[in-house]
Parts: structure tokens; sequence; C-alpha cells
């Protein structure tokens, strides 16, 4: 499990309300953030799973896991009424264990596991109650992950997920199909609520594969084989703003022979990174990323594609944690925006030398306010293409002692 530490300064800077829930007589507190979800208060969702669950007869969990936890609402509160349980929190997304780990920390005082990776990544244990929000989940994902949560159930344990209302006519013959027991369903006009169990045999596991398709991309005439996932950008195909940043990257290497490490900020699905791979000699590429989907792809990606260097990953999170490089590249509208761009700017400050050059990329807009707040940068070159910019930009001081 991944041992977290609560940036106090992203929970201040991405706190977009802090809302109070009681639940059962209990008095909960929630840093909510757009970073994590649009919700500004607890969602009804939530409200309806935990009204359900409070209601089930005769149960004690031991072992609860929140998967895709959000900023911790089910969990939280469940282990609130379940006094004597301890709580697994796992989310792909690094902003939502950041705020999960605040605001348990502000409302609990057990010590539970925070997982930072893909679902049930990590999460290889049996529990009594696995709970979820399954509303942004497609069809695909939603099939497996419910299988999933029953075949992670203890016997009597009991799963209890969210969906859209839509989804209920797909969810209904799946459960069938499972030989689950519904225990509970609650609705309203969006969202249904179930809480089920096995009926005896519980279903097998199996790992979801995010891999959706494999392919060869051609970028500045040369060919890489890829593996691509759906729920990523660019799956089938190259954009049309990183092919540009593409051919910026490929000026920018020209003169450099060697580089010592590269930070790749919000990498999708491993493209540029590749390039640079191949372009000049690289001791360290970092994958930086909210996503935990991105720097897993992309660091297979690159690995397929024969780079031997170190490969570290990194939640955009612990950005702070990183320490200089020579080149940093990073993906603008891939980034929680509005708040960031000035804490980005100044991260990217701190981690460049005078010999630092800069890549980013992404809507015009976003792309200039970055650059902008980049004191000691200037820029070297750039493009523009159908509402999206280019710039590579380059330490003044580079420039004055030439």
């Amino acid at each position: 499990m991944t041992e977290f530490s609560v940036n106090k300064s992203i929970i201040k800077d991405y706190t977009t309300k802090v809302v109070s829930y009681k639940f059962k007589g209990a008095p909960l507190e929630f840093n909510l953030s757009h970073a994590v979800s649009p919700a500004s208060r607890v969602d009804e969702g939530s409200v309806l799973l935990l009204k359900a669950l409070s209601e089930i007869d005769n149960f004690s969990p031991a072992r609860i896991l929140n998967l895709n936890c959000g900023v911790g609402i089910l969990g939280i509160a469940a282990e609130s009424f379940f006094t004597n349980a301890t709580t697994i929190f796992q989310d792909r997304n690094s902003f939502a264990i950041t705020f999960a780990q605040h605001n348990y920390r502000q409302n609990l005082s057990a010590s539970p596991e925070f997982v930072n990776n893909l679902e049930f990544y990590e999460c290889q244990d049996n529990f009594d109650l696995v709970l979820a929000d399954f509303t942004n989940k497609d069809e695909i994902e939603l099939e497996h992950l419910i299988s999933n949560s029953l075949a992670r159930l203890n016997k009597s344990g009991i799963s209890a997920f969210i969906v859209q209302k839509e989804m209920i006519h797909k969810v209904k013959p799946l459960l069938e199909q499972l030989n689950a027991t519904t225990e509970k369903i609650n609705f309203n006009d969006k969202v249904t609520v179930f809480l089920v169990k096995n009926r005896e045999a519980q279903p097998a596991f199996n790992q979801i594969n995010y891999v959706t398709r494999r392919t060869i991309i051609e970028i500045n005439k040369k060919k890489f084989p890829v593996q691509t996932s759906e729920y990523l950008k660019d799956c089938q195909t190259q954009g049309f703003d990183s092919v540009a940043a593409a051919k910026l990257l490929e000026k920018s290497a020209q003169s450099r022979k060697l580089e010592e490490r590269a930070i790749f900020i919000s990498p999708n699905q491993g493209y540029l990174p590749i390039i640079f791979s191949q372009l000049v000699e690289i001791n360290e590429i970092v994958l930086c990323a909210n996503n935990k989907l991105e720097t897993e792809i992309s660091k297979q990606n690159l690995i397929d594609n024969g780079f031997t260097g170190k490969i570290t990953e990194v939640p955009i999170t612990e950005l702070r944690s990183l320490d200089t490089a020579s080149f940093i590249c990073a993906d603008i509208q891939q980034i929680p925006l509005t708040r960031h761009i000035d804490s980005l700017s100044r991260e990217i400050e701190r981690l460049s030398t005078k010999n630092t050059r800069v890549l980013i990329y992404g809507k015009t807009i976003y792309t200039q306010a970055v650059s902008s707040n980049l004191r000691n940068f200037s820029i070297n070159t750039f493009k523009k293409t159908r509402g999206f910019k280019i710039e590579l930009l380059i330490r003044k001081d580079s420039l004055h002692n030439k």
C-alpha cells in the first residue's frame, strides 16, 4: 500500500466547498473539490446508499473497501457507523486520495489505508463490505467492477454501489447471471443504489485490462508500436496538438545529446515520452499524472519501445517531491486548472535549472496563462493550431550566458 502525506497546500488551493453532513447522529464534515467531482454537496446517490446500508439488520462489517472513493464520503460515513471496521480507500485520481485522507483525519481517528491505483490493484484481500460509486463507468467497466466486487466479498458480505438510473436494465440481468441476491434497491430520478450478496459460490475474480487497442503510431516519419486505452485521450491516433508538440520536441532535442532527468506531466498514452526517449540519451523519465492509468500505460509503452533507463511514476499531488530536471513537458489541458495555473508554474520554476527546457501545450488561453507566470523563462519558439498553442521555453539566464 502507498503511504501518503496530506499536502495541506493542495487542500487549501483545491477545496471548492466545505459541507457538513450528519449520518445516524454522527456529525461529519467534508472538503469537496472540483478536481475530484463537480458536486457541491454530499450527492444524492451517497445519501441513498448510506440510508439503505444503515437499514440492514444484523450486519457489522470488520473490513471495508471504498472503491473509487472520491473524497471519501462513503467510506468515512460507513466507518463512523460501523465503529469496529477498518477501511481501505482506493481511487486512481490522486486528488481524490489526498482529499479522502484529509477528510478522514478531520472526522475519524483510526489508521486506514489509501491506495492510489486502478480498481482492485493492490487490494487482493476479501472484504465484508465493498462500497462504490459507479455512476461515471461505462457498460464494459461496470460489468467487470460489479463482478469483481462480488468476487472480493467474504461470506455474507455485501457489495453496495451506485449506478446511473438508466443502467438498471443492464445491472439486473448481470446480477442474475452472477447468481447474486439483491438485498435492497433504492432509487430516485437520477441514480439507483444496489445492495447485493453472493448466493453461494462467488464469481471468479478477473482483473480488468484497461488496454483496449494495440496499434502503430507514426510521428515525424517514425513508427512506434503502442498499446492504448479508450479511457484516455488520443486512443486511436495522436491528436493534432500532440503531433505539433512532437515536432517542437524534436527541435528541442536536436542540440541535446544527454539528459539526466525528464519530467512528463500528464503523459496521456505516452507518445511524447516515447519520442523523447528516441531522440536523446536519457537516464530517467518521470511520469507524473492525476490519473494513475496514464502513468501505467505510458510506462509500458516506453518499455515496449526499448527504453532501458529508470522510469518513475509520481501522482501529480506529489509533484513537489521531485528533484530538478533538464526537460519538463506538460499537457496543460489534462490538469485540473484555474487554481492550478499558479501552483504548476511555481513547481516548474522550482524544478528547473539554467539549462532546463520546458514544453507546454494545451488550449491557447491555458498555455499562455502558464507561460506568462514563468518569470524566469522566455519563449524560444511556439506553434498555434486549432485553438491550441504549443510553446517551447528556455531559461533567461541560459540566454545571458551565451
